[in-house]
């Protein structure tokens, strides 16, 4: 028997619980059971796999802080490899952490602590403390150098382009920002991707990314499993038609109760169903208990429905798995590697990656 996906919808304004709505429940749910018989079907229950979250743990902040004030006691004293510990221990935690909600803050801190080592300590560098003055200012914008600090103005703002496809919010160095061009101080950036347009979902991608003028990244917000509660949760009934817009679910099955307040005429217990592919579905049809197979009934719902609690099944394909949307990262520039996580950079490449990490 083929296993298939089942959204039931309930009528909108049917919210109170009765002896009669159980009862008319529970009768849908055997005409639904015979339907399924009928074309050698098998329901099987919804699971909840939503899309993959990323922790986000802010004591790994808190170590990054002590860190700072580490090297900065280590300069002070001029303890030249104490400075430099502890600068890369804090550089290596925020490379692998990108979802905190102030790594771009701290990494401006590290950048500039790096400066402070090249420019006041022995075996220094003007040219390497300026560089990293500037990494520092491409990130928070700059700011007033300290007592025995190098400065260097930032480079200009630039324009780049952010293509994000999918519900979701990005946020660039802690900001959130809106889809297309960019106008962003060229060098490394924290990119991060919230769930929902809210700006208060979950960090559902994060990275460090590098932008130059014309530099354009794409992303693609990973989404629940198909044929998963959150899926087949889109689902909808809008003047007699499902409407099953941003569902992924290959074969599934869209149900509701026939009721007076549908405006059909059927005696008995009564099921609506409607079979779909994905996004499209096809007319809801009537099946009542006891009904001979094939004596199916085209009916239309005329009311909105929404999501009961009793009943969202799902219907999985048999040899279906259940997809995960993935990242596509494309950018007119190539992805730059800095240790220990990949970044982006301009220059021609289109690049394909898979993963993805809210404030």
């Amino acid at each position: 028997m083929d296993a298939v996906a089942v959204a039931w919808l309930e009528p909108s304004g049917e919210h109170a619980p009765s002896p009669e709505r159980e009862a008319s429940e529970r009768a849908a749910r055997r005409a639904l059971d015979e339907w399924a018989l009928a074309r050698g079907l098998r329901l099987v229950t919804a699971e909840s796999r939503p899309a993959p979250e990323v922790a986000v743990d802010m004591t790994i902040a808190d170590r990054v802080e002590e860190l700072l004030s580490r090297a900065r006691d280590a300069m002070t004293t001029q303890d030249q490899e104490g400075a430099e510990r502890a600068l890369a221990s804090a550089e290596g935690l925020l490379r692998s952490h990108p979802e905190l909600p102030n790594a771009a803050w701290l990494m401006a801190e590290v950048h500039r602590g790096w400066s402070a080592r090249w420019s006041r300590l022995s075996s220094g560098d003007p040219s390497r403390a300026a560089a990293e003055w500037k990494r520092a200012a491409a990130i928070d914008g700059g700011r007033t150098a300290g007592v025995g600090e190098s400065s260097s103005s930032g480079d200009r703002e630039v324009v780049a382009s952010l293509a994000l496809e999918g519900d979701g919010e990005a946020w660039l160095d802690g900001a959130s920002v809106a889809r297309g061009p960019l106008h962003v101080r060229p060098g490394e950036h924290q990119l991060v991707v919230t769930a929902g347009s809210s700006g208060h979902g979950p960090v559902v991608w994060s990275e460090w990314v590098t932008f130059a003028a014309g530099t354009t990244l794409r992303l693609a917000v990973p989404e629940a499993a198909a044929c998963s509660t959150e899926d087949l949760s889109r689902a909808r009934v809008a003047s007699g038609v499902v409407v099953a817009t941003g569902i992924h679910c290959p074969a599934w099955a869209a149900a509701t109760v026939a009721t007076a307040g549908t405006g059909l005429t059927l005696g008995g217990a009564t099921v609506l169903v409607a079979t779909c592919e994905g996004d499209h579905c096809g007319p809801l049809v009537s099946w009542s208990v006891g009904a001979p197979r094939g004596d199916d009934r085209r009916a239309e719902a005329s009311h909105q429905h929404g999501w009961p609690a009793w009943a969202t099944w799902t219907l999985v394909g048999v040899g279906v798995a259940a997809a995960a949307v993935g990242v596509t990262l494309g950018a007119t520039g190539a992805f730059r590697s800095s240790p220990p996580g990949p970044t982006f950079v301009n220059g021609g490449l289109s690049v394909n990656v898979t993963p993805l990490r809210p404030f």
